[in-house]
């Protein structure tokens, strides 16, 4: 079935024929064909590029990362149309069109924000802190819940996120909504509704977009509906994952506990880990790295990182914790009493129930071999009693803390 994938691959330079592996994908990701229609192409099992007659280059990455991701969760394999990116044409409006870059993302909208970002990452291999003042961070609403979602609720997202990454001037916040059924988004109403949010967005740099039918083509994929998808220009250090990570559940956590969270030493705790991230003796052993009292670590990651920041309860006590590696480290440790009033009315968590319940952040860097860095991470609520809350989160972002 394969014989006419005859070429060696040319990413690994391999002289011998290389393993191939068969995939389908829709046609419209090579170019001009119909979405409907299906395309055979071969991935070649060294260095997972895309072999193909009809695409002569690593155009698309996804049959690859889907098939990692499965690996993870266990999954059964997705069927090929959830890799039509063609069901967001309100994005196209956002895009230069004369940039096409590889498809290598968990979802399209990765692809999106590095044709926007092509000439950053091309200008120099460290990204420099002005290079670092244009990206574009995406969040994304979770279109089951999304009747139930306020203006209210999409400003205090924008607000609480964008406050944690102030350094970035020039960062747009894409937040993605889409429309409860049966809307007429022709009508002036509507579109009075949009011009009303947009403004209120404008403060912080944040623009809405309304997408009918913006199912996630990874929500066929995965239970988990609440993803992060973060892409860095070089391999990070583990600092900078931490410290990444630590902001952005920072503005999460304040956007769904409310903003009096700022104000609690949970909060406190997750902005010291920011500045200085608590790395214990047994990550730093493991990825045989060295600092001394005037530099960071800088070695870069050499194999796959797991990081995981997240508020639970467990017997009464709320805890915020950091793990990486599995190594657990507590950054603090409080009675659900204590909390503000709002946010202990978000968790609502009652005593002796399940332990993992709460919000986790986690991040995971899949694997070291790749060419680009590409690392998942997912936004959850452990809890069945949270599963009325009123939104969920997608963010893609770039690393530039």
């Amino acid at each position: 079935m394969l014989n006419h994938f005859h070429k060696a691959c040319y990413i690994c330079q391999e002289q011998n024929k290389p393993t191939l592996t068969e995939a389908v994908i829709p046609m419209a990701l090579g170019g001009t064909h119909s979405a409907n229609k299906l395309r055979h192409v071969a991935l070649c099992d060294d260095c997972h590029h895309l072999l193909s007659k009809q695409i002569d280059e690593p155009f698309l990455h996804s049959y690859l990362l889907q098939t990692e991701m499965l690996k993870i969760f266990n999954q059964t394999t997705p069927t090929p149309e959830i890799l039509d990116f063609k069901q967001y044409p309100s994005l196209e409006n956002h895009i230069p069109n004369d940039e096409c870059i590889e498809y290598h993302a968990y979802s399209h909208h990765l692809l999106f924000w590095q044709k926007r970002h092509r000439h950053v990452e091309s200008e120099s291999h460290t990204a420099s802190p002005k290079s670092a003042q244009s990206s574009t961070m995406y969040l994304f609403f979770n279109p089951q819940t999304i009747q139930q979602v306020s203006i209210e609720d999409i400003v205090l997202a924008a607000k609480s996120v964008r406050k944690q990454f102030e350094h970035i001037q020039k960062m747009t916040l894409l937040i993605h909504v889409s429309p409860p059924k049966n809307t007429d988004t022709a009508s002036k109403s509507w579109r009075i509704l949009q011009q009303q949010l947009n403004k209120q967005l404008k403060p912080y740099q944040a623009k809405c977009i309304w997408q009918s039918n913006c199912q996630h083509p990874f929500q066929a994929l995965l239970p988990l509906q609440n993803q992060v998808s973060l892409s860095f220009e070089n391999k990070p250090t583990i600092q900078e994952a931490t410290r990444f990570l630590s902001r952005l559940s920072l503005g999460l956590f304040t956007a769904y506990l409310g903003e009096d969270f700022l104000q609690h030493p949970i909060a406190t705790k997750l902005l010291h880990n920011i500045k200085n991230p608590n790395l214990p003796e047994a990550v730093l052993k493991q990825y045989q790295l060295h600092t001394d009292s005037h530099t960071e670590v800088s070695a870069l990651l050499t194999s796959p990182l797991s990081i995981n920041i997240g508020i639970t309860h467990v017997l009464g006590k709320v805890i915020c914790f950091i793990s990486i590696n599995h190594v657990l480290m507590l950054l603090d440790v409080c009675l659900l009493s204590d909390l503000p009033i709002n946010a202990q009315k978000k968790l609502h968590l009652a005593p002796f129930e399940d332990s993992d319940q709460g919000l986790i952040l986690s991040f995971t860097a899949l694997d070291s071999h790749y060419r680009e860095n590409e690392f998942a991470a997912f936004f959850t609520e452990k809890s069945t009693r949270m599963s009325d809350c009123k939104f969920h989160y997608e963010v893609q972002a770039c690393l530039h803390s």
